[in-house]
């Protein structure tokens, strides 16, 4: 235990350091069990399915809410002044839509991933992209087995995290484990998918991930998205209060935006009718005017899925 939170120390002090100094408007996309202190809003797919996130994790909801896919945001061009994706990409079925997303969506952001060797390491089921910066670019190549080579990945756990001195190192060189990425405008990227069973050519529009049976078969973990509001318990309660203190030590007082009058629809950016929502915006029916979806709001929660 005590090595546990030694490590959840030195992983979360770099997400605080510097944090103070972003003005404007935060988004953090893809949150989960670790949100950005400073975020003035979280964008999460998966609200009740904990099997992406280490040790099976609940999401934190240290700032107001959008369910949400990241290859859809559901806001208007650059609604944000800056927008993290920390160990998101690798999870994700399409990165280069995602990272089309982030540049519509916000003027500024920092990206962070494992870095392909030490994804080599330790590939948990759910990692689905080797990434790598090669000078200002971001490089993703589509992995073709979820484990890399068993051996190493036995070795790893068995071995390097088990040792101090390993932990030691780590932490000193987070660099040579992680790609750490910041952009501005926009960002430089390419995506290498994996030629289909046919021998085309994979691409956003058609990949191998769209086949479950392929995904299954290679190892890789099958999530779907659920709708709802995240289930509530003292442990819940705990770890939003004590993200809420830390959120409040490095955003101060701001106050947090009503994201029911930032959000608008996934599927074509047109703005949404909130008459559907009750006056105390916690619970109704968002709808589309111009394509006639209708997104429910559960507990205070948007949820805008395609």
């Amino acid at each position: 235990m005590r090595h546990l939170i030694w490590h959840s120390y030195w992983f979360y002090r770099r997400k605080i350091s510097g944090a103070r100094r972003i003005d404007g408007l935060v988004l953090d996309v893809g949150s989960g069990n670790s949100p950005f202190p400073r975020a003035d809003v979280l964008a999460e797919k998966f609200l009740l399915d904990d099997s992406n996130r280490i040790w099976g994790q609940k999401p934190v909801l240290s700032a107001p809410v959008v369910a949400c896919d990241a290859e859809a945001l559901p806001f208007s061009d650059k609604t944000f002044d800056f927008v993290v994706a920390s160990h998101l990409l690798e999870h994700v079925d399409r990165p280069d839509r995602v990272m089309l997303e982030l540049s519509r969506v916000g003027k500024a952001g920092y990206i962070e991933c494992p870095d392909e060797a030490y994804d080599k390491l330790d590939s948990p089921p759910y990692h689905r992209w080797f990434v790598e910066q090669r000078g200002d670019r971001l490089v993703f190549k589509q992995k073709q087995n979820a484990v890399f080579d068993e051996g190493i990945k036995a070795l790893t756990h068995d071995t390097l995290y088990k040792d101090r001195g390993f932990w030691a190192v780590f932490w000193r060189r987070l660099e040579r484990f992680f790609v750490m990425y910041r952009w501005e405008g926009k960002i430089d990227f390419e995506v290498h998918y994996l030629s289909l069973p046919t021998g085309e050519k994979g691409t956003a529009e058609r990949s191998v991930f769209d086949d479950e049976q392929w995904l299954l078969k290679h190892g890789f973990l099958v999530v779907k998205p659920e709708e709802g509001a995240p289930n509530s318990g003292l442990v819940d309660a705990v770890f939003r209060l004590t993200w809420r203190a830390l959120s409040l030590s490095v955003r101060g007082r701001r106050p947090y935006p009503r994201v029911i009058d930032l959000v608008v629809c996934p599927a074509d950016r047109s703005k949404l009718d909130r008459s559907g929502v009750s006056e105390n915006k916690r619970e109704g029916t968002l709808a589309c005017g111009e394509c006639g979806r209708l997104f429910p709001v559960v507990e205070g929660i948007p949820h805008l899925f395609v």
